[in-house]
């Protein structure tokens, strides 16, 4: 009753009733209570509707819509859409025989949590399909679990996604190891032509393997670390191997000529040398070779050339010289 008048018995009402029950005995016992223990009292209308649910499944209370339709008997879509204040309790001073709880299940297909995506209620029969759990239509339609259901979805979501990523780091890891390449078949997939060219089945494809740098390798590289700073001896193997990734042929040698070139560009700004050289030096290795500093043989060998092949720009005696030493001498290989 309120101001006289008969009001519906809602669990928000049921609530606060008993929050206020629960405050007025505080209060004739003498305690005083400070806002957080006042809120700690209140008892949330989730709690208080799984009560009522289980009173009317002993037989304690009747729960009906104010046309006078048992809720059991509705349907989990007519459950969501019942407004709110529809509901109309009634209570036994001696209990009823207990009502059989239905036995009805969900199909997995057909679970739908009310306020989450299909998407999700999809995701969610699957997950409990491969659990071998059937829901009760109950169960969907209890708003508590639904607001958990909707929890524990996106937990399942961002840990399926830190799976898939550490599954992809540690393959693609071994793959680069293995020189493995994956690449997309030419060759259509069956019954399906309307797919492109070059989108059909992935399939593996390796490459001649990198070979594995030995101890000795190593110790070389390694000991050509120290002016750049601290590295230990399992970075410099992942070092050495990131090198002959890129180029599998790479000696030790080749490696540390490679780490001086990138070195000769430091200065006292460059920061944390060795990332720069780990970073930079198996790139390095497939520049094209610096060609061989010409020999002062071959210069001259150029310079006389030039000067038989223009005498009208040069003086006898110089002409002649160039005769008389390219005369005596044997032209280099290479030149």
């Amino acid at each position: 009753m309120a101001n006289g008048k008969r009001i519906p018995l809602t669990p928000a009402l049921i609530a606060k009733q008993l929050h206020e029950v629960d405050v007025l005995y505080f209060a004739e016992a003498g305690k005083i209570l400070s806002p957080e223990q006042n809120a700690a009292l209140r008892p949330s209308r989730q709690h208080v509707r799984r009560a009522l649910e289980d009173l009317d499944n002993d037989g304690l209370a009747e729960r009906r819509t104010n046309t006078g339709a048992l809720l059991r008997d509705l349907s989990i879509e007519e459950l969501q859409r019942l407004p709110t204040g529809r509901v109309r309790l009634r209570f036994f001073t001696r209990p009823v025989r207990p009502r059989k709880l239905r036995e009805e299940t969900v199909p997995d297909d057909s679970i739908r949590f009310s306020g989450m995506s299909p998407e999700d209620c999809r995701l969610l029969a699957k997950v409990l399909k491969r659990q071998g759990i059937t829901l009760p239509r109950e169960v969907v339609a209890n708003s508590y679990i639904t607001e958990q259901a909707s929890v524990a979805v996106a937990e399942y979501v961002r840990a399926q996604k830190v799976a898939e990523k550490a599954v992809m780091e540690r393959l693609l890891v071994a793959i680069n190891r293995e020189r493995i390449e994956i690449r997309t078949s030419e060759i259509k997939d069956r019954n399906n032509n309307n797919r492109e060219r070059g989108s059909g089945t992935p399939v593996v494809v390796v490459v001649s393997g990198a070979p594995v740098p030995t101890d000795a390798d190593i110790n070389i590289v390694y000991a050509e670390f120290p002016p750049y700073g601290t590295i230990t001896r399992k970075a410099t193997a992942e070092f050495v191997m990131a090198c002959r990734n890129a180029k599998p042929d790479c000696t030790p040698e080749q490696i540390i000529g490679a780490m001086r070139a990138v070195a000769n560009g430091f200065n006292r700004g460059t920061q944390n040398p060795i990332g720069v050289l780990r970073k930079v030096v198996p790139q390095k290795l497939l520049d094209p070779p610096d060609p061989k500093p010409e020999t002062d043989e071959q210069r001259r060998f150029r310079e006389y050339r030039h000067v038989l092949e223009h005498p009208d720009q040069y003086d006898a005696e110089t002409v002649k010289y160039a005769h008389e030493w390219l005369a005596s001498r044997q032209p280099p290989s290479d030149s």
